[in-house]
């Protein structure tokens, strides 16, 4: 909603008549949800640990305190650690970029579908940028889940038996393979929209 007043009601006029170009309007918007959100994020996972560390059930002499649960949880990351050894830190560095690129990204189609619905539309702007995203959505559903279903074939397929067949170091190098191929993957397709948004906004926007 904010990105969709700022440049595509009234103050959008306002907006775009600042002495700045919509390349650094956009990627400011850009930033200032991504900082934001991971704000949001940080928000929501203390509170979640506060909960957990207090909630019961509590053990005997505890009042206040439970431990409980943070302790299977580093129990859990230390197998996991004696398992794979630091790979785990790959693979949380490897799931962070991921999750970072798909955030860009989904909030990249979200820009488009409100800029896209500001281009077709003279009235209800608004209106048509939410018809446009539930169609963009249907459709980027769809082709995932022709994707992971092609995905389930080739894991029960070849892969699966080259896993299978190799050595511990050699499987953790092919998923960590698969996994930077996967952040690649969504970089691109992130900056892809986001260079589309940016098209949009100076060659096909028109507030008059």
């Amino acid at each position: 909603m904010r990105f969709y007043k700022h440049f595509f009601t009234d103050e959008g006029y306002l907006t775009f008549t600042l002495p700045v170009s919509r390349k650094k309007l956009l990627l400011s918007k850009t930033l200032n949800a991504l900082i934001w959100t991971t704000a949001e994020v940080l928000l929501i996972a203390t509170a979640i640990g506060i909960y957990l560390l207090i909630s019961p059930p509590l053990e005997m002499g505890m009042i206040l305190i439970n431990p409980i649960i943070f302790r299977e949880l580093f129990e859990t990351l230390y197998m996991i650690w004696q398992e794979i050894g630091a790979w785990l830190i790959v693979y949380a560095l490897e799931g962070l970029v991921m999750l970072v690129c798909y955030y860009i990204l989904s909030m990249s189609i979200v820009y488009f579908c409100i800029i896209v619905g500001a281009i077709i539309a003279k009235k209800n702007k608004l209106f048509a940028a939410i018809g446009i995203y539930y169609l963009a959505n249907t459709i980027i559903s769809t082709v995932a889940q022709f994707g992971a279903f092609i995905g389930a074939a080739a894991l029960s397929g070849g892969l699966m038996l080259m896993l299978e067949n190799a050595s511990a170091f050699e499987g953790q190098c092919v998923a960590a393979a698969f996994m930077l191929i996967g952040c690649a993957a969504m970089a691109l397709f992130a900056a892809l929209m986001y260079f589309v948004n940016l098209y949009l906004l100076e060659r096909k926007l028109n507030l008059s």
